[in-house]
């Protein structure tokens, strides 16, 4: 691979001279500005020295190493480069691919879902992974740097500015701090292990509440600590995700046979809930698979993929509705409301996990006596006219 100077074999683009100039960026703190500009009917990026800094010769050799560089990537998920010219409206100049997108940062914010994001960042890994091949070290993974098209939303790796690699003798020197490495910061020797503590920011980006141990592990200070390479990233990440799966599949048939098991316990109908001794054995057996129900759950990592259909373990407010007194007495219509307020405060929760363990022996104690001193009184009422 050549390391210096200008390539002897280049893509050339054809057509005439460039036209349509239009500034799309200009470093604040650094050299370079980027121009759109068109030639033989598509638009191409023009890298160029700000005008200001006139054409001095260590801008030049900047500008050069990164063509030299950047020539040599040819993942689909990198922009383009293909040659280094003197065009008369920008000077020397690298010419790159126009990609049409956004930036990472500004797709996130539309909300993609978790399987584009997955393969937005599988594209990532696999452009990542081919500069490593090739020996470079990017030196600046961030947001701003990572395009994604808005045909297919495909990612595109850019700007190699401050890219690097063994053969060069005066070493790149650059970073966003955020992204940077504590040894890139620290100006020690850097590593493809400064990329990999990157890239482990750019996951958290993209995923804040998942792959912690991959995050962890790719923020090591030691260099050495982290992942070896960004294949042992994806296959890091690809385990998490089986893992995570298995969880759901164990959550899944938990609540099954949760299920199951409380179907083989006997279900009088509503009214004999009601009355006499079934009354106290009834509610003991609901209470009791509704904790173990609670307790299996609550051991589970992913709650949200856990499913109860409250019609499996409870009977619905409507068959209660339809096994209750007549109204016609205010004794009727007291044990009716009461009936009402210890099934909701009993059974509804079975429907919003979040709530806990929840039972009329749970309740607090001036909430839970008087109600059911209430509704035994009128329990033992109800009694004595049979």
């Amino acid at each position: 691979m050549q390391t210096s100077g200008f390539p002897n074999n280049t893509t050339t683009v054809s057509g005439g001279a460039f036209s349509d100039h239009s500034v799309m960026y200009e470093s604040d703190n650094g050299y370079s500005i980027l121009y759109k500009a068109q030639k033989g009917g598509k638009w191409f990026v023009l890298k160029g020295i700000k005008k200001e800094l006139g054409l001095q010769g260590q801008y030049e050799s900047i500008l050069k190493r990164e063509f030299d560089l950047h020539k040599e990537i040819t993942s689909i998920y990198c922009a383009e480069c293909y040659e280094l010219i003197t065009d008369p409206d920008v000077g020397l100049c690298i010419v790159m691919q126009y990609v049409d997108g956004i930036t990472l940062s500004e797709w996130l914010e539309l909300k993609p879902s978790r399987t584009e994001r997955k393969r937005v960042l599988s594209e990532l890994l696999e452009a990542i992974g081919e500069l490593h091949l090739k020996q470079i070290i990017h030196h600046d993974i961030k947001p701003d740097n990572i395009l994604i098209t808005n045909n297919g939303h495909h990612v595109k790796l850019i700007d190699f500015g401050l890219s690097d690699n063994d053969a060069y003798i005066s070493r790149a020197r650059g970073c966003t701090n955020k992204y940077a490495s504590p040894e890139l910061k620290a100006g020690k020797e850097v590593t493809f292990a400064s990329d990999i503590w990157s890239i482990g920011y750019i996951i958290d980006d993209i995923f804040p509440h998942n792959y912690a141990y991959v995050k962890n592990k790719c923020h090591k200070t030691n260099p050495s600590k982290r992942f070896s390479s960004v294949a042992a990233i994806s296959k890091a990440i690809n385990a998490t995700d089986i893992l995570r799966k298995s969880c759901i599949a164990v959550c899944i048939v938990a609540v099954m046979a949760s299920a199951v098991i409380y179907s083989l316990i006997p279900r009088p109908s509503a009214k004999e809930i009601a009355y006499n001794k079934l009354l106290d054995e009834t509610h003991a057996k609901y209470d009791s698979c509704y904790n173990v129900c609670l307790a299996k759950l609550d051991t589970c990592a992913y709650k949200e993929f856990c499913i109860i259909y409250r019609t499996e373990f409870t009977y619905s407010t409507d068959s209660v509705r339809r096994a209750m007194q007549p109204s016609d007495s205010l004794e009727n219509i007291l044990f009716n409301n009461d009936y009402m307020e210890y099934h909701k405060k009993c059974f509804v929760p079975l429907e919003d996990i979040a709530s806990g363990k929840q039972s009329i022996y749970s309740l607090p104690a001036d909430v839970r006596n008087p109600l059911i001193n209430r509704w035994s009184k009128l329990v033992q009422e109800q009694s004595n006219k049979y």
